[in-house]
């Protein structure tokens, strides 16, 4: 009979799994504390009152995932009264290319007709299990995966999940075996079958109950629905607000469900202090999928990520109300934010320069002026640079637009200038910032002034160019040559 075998060496009802990624570190940066190897697990099942460090590595002979695959074990051979079993995955471990139109899926589908049981393995890691055994790639061990194992009722419930596969996730099968009374007509026969994609179809919700009774809610899309599974299936299904953890690399979904009553935030942090682990971990190291409510006690665990390239992929999730896994889940998320980031916006820099023998065509009873207009990032800014209020430290070329007069007050009015300058920053004219002096350089009597765009508001000044534009009387000085105001 299959079941599902947790970490103790038992047949447990279900079980979850959490891999830790490599060089995840103490929250506190305890020396006492190693880094992680990427083989670390935290475990839960039917049974536990809170999520606890498994002892031995993920894949090694005593722990859950090891032990339960085992039963299935070689994926190679005839039947011959063994239990049968569907192996999928997006990434395949016998080398093949993923299939961009099928589904994007992760899980063992194992079972056997003649002791009406089975069980289903639900994961993220790519690549895995392999055919010859249950290695896992090394190359995966720099990331957290999520692993979710449940006991099935009956043989029936096999044929129902993999009824929802053919026509929903569309998986990429690579390693199956029929075992003895399967129908040939039969979802799971059709499931061994080459796919090919899916009719359009709306999502569906398959509720099914363990051995044990525990209810799960498969919920899953295919890849013709073209929608966010997390924003527009989950919460709304759920009826709840979610914190989501998924691979996130690509373009961003929004917060907002469809049904405009709940939201989807996606975790920065995972730290498993309060769990009693001394472990924590960014985003950015994650592979896992999975997703969690405040209230009530919802845990989603998943094979498709919270990206808009998976809205034309299949997919889907298994959903259960747990309350001690609900407040272990809620406890491990250490902060949540919005997906949609602030844009950037683009901040401008002015320069104004006095009268110096170093400017060309300073003559006498003329005020040679320039202003330079700098484009700049704000992400580009140092403050500590040592070139002062200017920080000129941009990384590529930036267009610097340069004016130049020899009389101000008679060639282009000062308001003119100040909107021209103005436009250029993307604002427009009005109390403006302090002009921050810097001090004269070596060999030059002049002395320099800048527009500091973020520096705060000088009592003095009426607009960005006063101390630049303005003299005592009001109106640009003419200086003569070599001068240099001191104001």
């Amino acid at each position: 009979m299959l079941n599902a075998i947790g970490d103790s060496g038992q047949a447990v009802d279900w079980w979850f799994a959490f891999k830790l990624p490599r060089n995840a570190r103490s929250p506190s940066g305890s020396s006492a504390t190693p880094p992680s190897t990427g083989f670390e697990y935290v475990y839960f099942d039917d049974r536990s009152t809170t999520l606890t460090r498994s002892g031995s590595p993920i894949s090694a002979p005593g722990g859950a995932l090891y032990d339960t695959l085992h039963q299935i074990y070689p994926l190679t051979g005839a039947a011959d009264g063994a239990p049968g079993f569907v192996v999928y995955n997006d990434e395949r471990s016998d080398g093949k290319s993923d299939n961009g139109e099928l589904g994007h899926t992760k899980g063992v589908l194992a079972f056997d007709p003649a002791t009406d049981s089975g069980f289903w393995l639900l994961h993220s890691t790519p690549r895995f299990p392999t055919p010859s055994g249950c290695d896992f790639p090394q190359n995966e061990k720099d990331y957290a995966q999520t692993y979710l194992c449940i006991t099935l009722k009956d043989f029936a419930t096999v044929q129902q999940i993999a009824a929802q596969m053919i026509d929903q996730q569309e998986p990429q099968v690579f390693a199956s075996r029929l075992s003895a009374g399967v129908p040939a007509d039969s979802p799971l026969a059709r499931l061994t079958q080459p796919l090919s994609p899916a009719d359009p179809a709306p999502p569906a919700t398959l509720e099914f109950t363990s051995r044990g009774g525990q209810a799960f809610r498969c919920i899953a899309k295919n890849r013709h629905w073209n929608s966010d599974y997390w924003n527009d299936l989950v919460g709304p299904a759920l009826g709840v607000n979610l914190d989501v953890e998924t691979w996130r690399r690509g373009k961003l979904a929004g917060t907002e469900d469809s049904d405009l009553a709940h939201s989807v935030l996606d975790t920065l942090y995972i730290n498993l202090e309060p769990l009693g682990v001394d472990y924590e971990w960014h985003y950015t190291q994650d592979h896992a999928k999975w997703a969690c409510s405040q209230t009530p006690n919802w845990v989603v665990v998943a094979d498709i990520n919270r990206d808009t390239s998976q809205e034309k992929r299949g997919g889907g999730g298994i959903a259960f109300q747990h309350p001690a896994c609900g407040r272990a889940s809620r406890r491990w998320t250490r902060s949540s934010h919005p997906r949609k980031p602030r844009r950037r916006r683009l901040r401008t820099r002015f320069e104004a320069l006095d009268n110096c023998t170093r400017t060309p065509r300073c003559h006498s009873g003329t005020g040679a002026f320039r202003v330079a207009c700098i484009w700049r990032r704000r992400s580009c800014w140092r403050p500590h640079h040592p070139f002062g209020s200017m920080r000129m430290v941009a990384p590529a070329v930036v267009p610097v637009l340069v004016f130049m007069g020899r009389r101000w007050s008679s060639g282009v009015p000062r308001r003119v200038a100040r909107g021209w300058i103005c436009r250029l920053r993307g604002g427009r004219a009005g109390p403006g910032r302090c002009l921050r002096r810097r001090a004269p350089s070596s060999g030059c009597p002049s002395s320099a002034v800048a527009v500091d765009a973020r520096a705060g508001g000088c009592p003095r000044s009426r607009d960005r160019l006063h101390h630049a534009l303005r003299g005592s009387g009001g109106a640009p000085r003419a200086m003569p040559r070599g001068a240099c105001r001191r104001d």
